[in-house]
């Protein structure tokens, strides 16, 4: 959907907030959509672009993907398994099979390259192109399965190792954590999402963001988020916003690092605290112009360096969100909704459940906060007795559910069974 949806009522709402540190509107037409800027601490920030909500029709489209793939040269790709798999054909039929598939209905062109909307699909319909047999075919799915599934281990595995200290310590040293030392304490309340689309000024392979993928995007985290409302016990009165920034940053994306603070200082933040941080003030910024309970800050890059929550960062604890959710290759995934939905209970404090997560069997989650760290371990790990895959903190690729120990370390719990959920239980405090 374009920027503009709910611009009108994006505006009028705004209008009327009451900012206790000074707002200031530069007021625009709903037809010309302009960054407006608001006053913080005297610094002139913007104000974050509305989430669009997809319409039906859209969401439909999106829930009905299975597992969007790119392919970013179908000539290429056919050398390429035309070699491994030893199919014998040759350059010329290679050359006309490639344009062929094409101009077929399997493949729709982007800025990226082609777009497979269904892949087992295009798999199906590449063997009948080239004549295989069904045990060269068998061979090749099952091959490019393997392939595939090993390139998003090692990156996980890559990603996994940068960050597993902070955990280890998290995880080691659990103790009473102040759930107002969190912008995201559990998910309760109105959340507000604050998406930063952020441009490197070395980009990767995919270049800068584009309006068509940040119009997907945000469809997919929109639907993300709202898989986690959706699921939510009624009790913990949960209402979502959001809105969006887009930011440039020195250098190249070479993961956690310090461009996460250099996008809040760019978009016009600065340490008024001493903590050496100005994440932290950008957070505080938009809870208190929006009334919000929560903030949930993840920031969204055009790349494919995958998708993690940054732990022991104090207030304004945030994470990232890479477009495509696997490296680059011959096929490549995009971020699907469950990535946005997985990073965001991250940061409301759920805990990994899948091979090699950060967060042991029966353990504490290091990003819970009180009570709930000091009263749950997680109890659907991998390697925990009865686990249960249908999870999203397990396998996203597969699953939106929220299995029930995430339920209870993002707040959802009810430890006393007294009707109140733990957050607001002044018994367990």
């Amino acid at each position: 959907m374009k920027t503009t949806m709910w611009h009108k009522a994006w505006i009028s709402s705004l209008m009327i907030i009451l900012f206790t540190m000074h707002l200031i509107v530069i007021p625009v037409t709903a037809s010309t959509p302009v960054q407006e800027t608001m006053v913080f601490e005297n610094l002139t920030v913007p104000v974050p672009l509305p989430t669009p909500v997809p319409s039906d029709e859209r969401i439909n489209e999106i829930l009905s993907q299975d597992n969007p793939t790119t392919i970013s040269n179908l000539t290429e790709y056919l050398f390429y398994w035309n070699d491994k798999m030893a199919w014998n054909l040759t350059d010329a039929e290679i050359y006309n099979y490639s344009e062929q598939l094409k101009s077929s209905e399997l493949v729709e062109v982007d800025d990226s390259g082609y777009s497979i909307p269904n892949y087992p699909d295009f798999q199906s319909a590449l063997s009948t192109l080239l004549k295989l047999s069904s045990d060269q075919t068998i061979q090749f799915v099952q091959t490019d399965a393997k392939l595939h599934s090993e390139e998003r281990e090692l990156l996980q595995e890559s990603l996994s190792q940068s960050l597993q200290r902070s955990i280890t310590d998290a995880v080691t040293s659990v103790s009473y954590v102040d759930p107002e030392t969190q912008s995201a304490p559990y998910a309760a309340g109105t959340i507000y999402y604050l998406y930063i689309f952020t441009n490197f000024e070395q980009p990767g392979v995919d270049g800068n963001w584009t309006t068509a993928h940040i119009n997907d995007a945000l469809d997919d985290a929109y639907i993300g988020t709202h898989n986690i409302k959706n699921q939510a016990p009624a009790s913990a009165n949960i209402i979502n916003s959001g809105g969006y920034l887009t930011v440039s940053v020195s250098g190249s994306n070479s993961g956690f690092g310090d461009w996460l603070e250099e996008a809040a200082y760019n978009l016009g933040y600065r340490d008024l605290n001493g903590d050496t941080r100005q994440s932290d003030e950008m957070a505080r910024a938009y809870q208190s112009a929006n009334n919000a309970d929560s903030i949930v800050i993840i920031y969204f890059t055009h790349d494919y360096g995958g998708a993690y929550a940054t732990l022991n960062q104090g207030y304004g604890e945030k994470a990232v969100v890479s477009y495509w959710g696997s490296a680059p290759g011959l096929v490549r995934d995009q971020s699907i909704p469950e990535s946005y939905q997985h990073e965001a209970l991250h940061l409301f404090g759920a805990a990994d459940e899948y091979v090699g997560g950060s967060c042991p069997p029966d353990q504490p989650s290091g990003m819970a906060v009180s009570p709930m760290n000091l009263l749950y371990t997680n109890t659907n790990h991998h390697n925990s007795p009865n686990h249960d895959h249908d999870s999203v903190m397990c396998d996203h690729r597969s699953s939106d559910r929220i299995s029930d120990s995430t339920r209870k370390f993002i707040g959802w719990g009810d430890h006393d069974s007294d009707g109140i959920l733990d957050p607001f239980d002044s018994d367990l405090m």
